[in-house]
């Protein structure tokens, strides 16, 4: 990293010669000019990228060029800005009924993010990573173009005093119903305009950024590229098991697809980049998104995902190179959504298909009609904890012909059991004619060993599919159940559902067929409670509820089929 930002501080020594040379030959010029440009600050070209896939930060368009002009062209110079307006740090709020957005002219970037309505998206603390926080080093909306070095992730903006009103003087910042930030290049020949005003979609920001070309001259630009950055936890581990409820990680979607990767894999794998069209991209995890959306017009090439420490990832949004007309613009339109992945909300951003955010693995084709069930039933009883369980019985109840089967076959073990352990211990020194003499009790009995275990791995991918659709559900995010269990996105305050599963776990174990000589055995069925209460502890409660209901309902069903099944015998007795 210090020898990168040795050899950008070196050439920006070697352009400040040059720059310093040229104005003197003019006389006055050189003191205006020194006066609108002030030196960058000493992180100037330290941008909001990487290298490839060192995890450095770089300003990757820094040594691009755009055509640059030739001495005595007749090139103008546009209106210079004021000093004070250019070192004024103050920051902007944007109002809108959903969110307040906070927008700083040291870059131009969006700062920080509070969502107001409804109360229960308002993120927890270890949720926040996925908006920005104030006095954050990498904040998201970061532009870089190659061929203006000079522009940076800190570069300095004006605030455009002629867009929009100021709706209320606040003490560190303005409401306003729009802003424009401005910036020059030190040639005053390229300005960058960026834009932002509240959208009429749900959670979103318009921005657009206006790169104008005030020479005699067109000006031909490598790239555009738009950084959509985040912060999280390294320490996270964002599995099923894992203390948090979420991970962040990169997101992007487009003719490529639509492409996920957690923090961490980014981090070891390297730079991923994504060639084509692109719909959205940004920053997610389970509940809340971070994401641009560039309008239709906007020539998108591809994304990349980078790290850039131990704390920060980004996702890099990249628009083909560009042409600027003499006296002419070129505007990059987008519109970016900071909010909660609800997927009433996701849809009415139409074409960019926000929805593809939304991750259920691999079961996603059984994961979404269960997820519509489970929305069915809130939208009857506007609980979700009783959505769950009504949810569960439903499932149940789907699955009955499987796990009937499954049940029956345990009970009809569990009456073996003993004629089963006298065959073993008359053969115990004669292992063939032991697996004969099994396999023919097993067949009297119309049973087999792994007729209770097939079932079982058949209801798998449903439990899977059932498990994403509760762990990616936003709506379930601060959504209250009863008594002690006011968020069923996160894990249980007093850990009793999980004590209460434990105990029915074990319950459940002594109901199933046991081999009384078998040591290892009976620890085992010890054990397992305990060992599942344990990794249950952090998992939300939402998920410990289904759990817990499941098995009641499967030891409902078991006594069930034993009971069925003993009336025959009781019959014949009479």
């Amino acid at each position: 990293m210090s020898e990168f930002l040795n050899d950008g501080q070196a050439r920006y020594d070697s352009a400040r010669r040059l720059f310093l040379t040229a104005t003197l030959a003019i006389g006055a010029l050189f003191v205006y000019q020194s006066f609108v440009t002030p030196p960058p600050a000493p992180d100037a070209d330290v941008a909001e990228g990487s290298g490839e896939g060192s995890g450095e930060i770089a300003d990757a368009d820094a040594e691009g060029s755009a055509d640059a002009p030739t001495e005595g062209s007749g090139e103008t110079v546009a209106e210079p800005v004021e000093v004070d307006e250019i070192e004024a740090l103050r920051d902007v709020l944007l109002r809108t009924e959903s969110m307040h957005v906070r927008l700083s002219n040291d870059g131009a970037r969006l700062e920080h993010v509070e969502i107001i309505a409804p109360e229960r998206y308002q993120p927890h603390e270890d949720l926040a990573g996925v908006f920005p926080v104030e006095d954050d080093e990498y904040l998201p909306l970061v532009v870089r173009i190659g061929g203006l070095p000079d522009l940076t992730a800190t570069s300095r903006f004006a605030i455009d005093a002629s867009v929009g009103e100021v709706v209320e003087a606040l003490d560190d910042s303005d409401v306003r119903d729009e802003v424009a930030y401005r910036w020059q290049a030190p040639d005053g020949l390229i300005e960058v305009v960026k834009r932002f005003a509240p959208s009429e979609l749900p959670y979103g920001t318009r921005m657009e950024v206006t790169v104008i070309n005030r020479s005699d001259r067109e000006r031909r630009f490598d790239d555009f590229v738009l950084d959509v950055a985040g912060s999280y936890d390294p320490d996270a581990s964002g599995g099923m098991f894992g203390v948090g409820s979420s991970q962040l990680g990169a997101v992007c979607a487009g003719e490529f697809g639509t492409e996920r990767k957690p923090a961490p894999k980014v981090k070891d794998d390297g730079r991923h980049a994504f060639v084509g069209a692109v719909r959205f991209a940004g920053v997610a995890e389970s509940y809340f998104m971070t994401a641009a959306i560039p309008d239709a017009d906007v020539e998108t090439i591809g994304c990349r995902f980078d790290v850039i420490d131990d704390q920060h990832i980004v996702t890099h949004l990249d628009a083909d190179g560009f042409v600027v007309p003499a006296g002419g613009e070129a505007t990059f339109g987008f519109t970016v959504f900071t909010g909660p992945k609800d997927e009433r909300f996701l849809r009415e951003y139409g074409d960019a298909e926000l929805t593809d955010a939304v991750d259920f693995g691999w079961f996603s084709f059984l994961a979404v009609p269960i997820r519509i069930l489970l929305l069915f039933y809130q939208g009857l009883v506007f609980n979700w904890g009783l959505a769950i369980i009504l949810l569960t019985v439903t499932i149940k109840v789907f699955l009955f012909p499987i796990t009937h089967k499954s049940f029956k076959n345990m009970e009809k073990m569990r009456e073996i059991q003993p004629q089963l352990q006298a065959i073993q211990k008359k053969y115990e020194n004669d292992r063939m004619k032991l697996a004969e003499e099994q396999m023919k009790l097993f067949r009297e009995a119309g049973t087999s060993p792994l007729g209770g275990c097939l079932p079982m791995v058949l209801q798998m991918p449903i439990y899977i599919a059932l498990y994403r659709t509760i762990w990616g559900s936003t709506e379930l995010y601060n959504a209250p159940f009863a008594l002690w269990i006011t968020d069923l996105s996160q894990k249980d305050p007093y850990f009793i559902l999980p004590i209460a599963m434990g105990a029915i776990m074990f319950i459940q174990q002594r109901l199933m067929p046991q081999a009384v000589d078998n040591p290892q055995m009976k620890m085992m069925q010890t054990i397992m409670p305990v060992m599942f209460t344990a990794m249950m502890l952090f998992l939300p409660s939402g998920l410990v509820l289904y759990i817990l209901v499941n098995m009641l309902l499967s030891i409902a069903q078991q006594l069930w089929i034993r009971r069925g099944m003993k009336k025959p015998e009781t019959t014949k007795k009479t």
